[in-house]
């Protein structure tokens, strides 16, 4: 091993081969045909970042932002918002918890706050 026991150079073999999955023939985002494919793929890179339980929860939720009514994957970042009150116990499993993009969090609480 080359280096000291805090600090060493990383092995391309402790790491997994991940291959990507060509783009179909002919696919163009403006396709209104192929609206639903592009949903899916983004979706499936999507659901290879997150861990298991928030695709979990995304899947609960049918990947759809239950503040803003969009896709969850549009670029945005993913929070975890808690259904129940921060009271009630719980919040460990996915019925107690849903994404939402951090804007729309932000955008819900300033609505909330200033009424």
């Amino acid at each position: 091993m080359f280096g000291k026991p805090d600090f060493y150079m990383l092995r391309f073999s402790w790491f997994p081969i991940k291959r990507h999955i060509l783009v179909k023939r002919f696919a163009s985002w403006d396709d209104p045909e192929l609206a639903e494919y592009w949903d899916q793929r983004k979706q499936r890179e999507t659901a290879n970042a997150l861990s298991r339980f928030r695709v979990r929860v995304a899947t609960q939720q049918d990947w759809v932002c239950p503040i803003c009514r969009d896709h969850l994957v549009n670029g945005e970042e993913l929070l975890e918002q808690r259904v129940t009150p921060n009271r009630s116990p719980g919040g460990t499993r996915p019925a107690d918890l849903r994404l939402v993009h951090a804007g729309c969090r932000l955008a819900a609480h300033r609505t909330r706050t200033t009424q």
